[in-house]
């Protein structure tokens, strides 16, 4: 679990406000936009090993796992993310 501190907003953020037919690549709406958060590590879960509460990261929203792009609320209060793509 990540406290988010902080978040932008990028190209395909602006499309998304911009360009109605954006809306085609969320599977489900309504959604919080942002998807790169940054924050600081509030809880891990079972087996990470590689993090730790207070920890500061980024979720960045290519690969390794495109973890950050297909899912929304990096502008909400609380997100998660692969504890390896962090």
């Amino acid at each position: 679990m990540i406290d988010v501190k902080a978040s932008g907003l990028c190209h395909s953020d602006i499309s998304a406000l911009d360009d109605p037919n954006w809306s085609a690549n969320f599977p489900s709406l309504p959604i919080a936009l942002g998807h790169e958060p940054a924050g600081v590590v509030s809880a891990v879960g079972e087996g990470v090993t590689n993090l730790e509460v207070g920890d500061r990261v980024g979720v960045p929203s290519g690969p390794p796992n495109a973890n950050g792009y297909f899912k929304d609320g990096a502008n909400a209060e609380k997100t998660t993310a692969i504890a390896n793509s962090v």
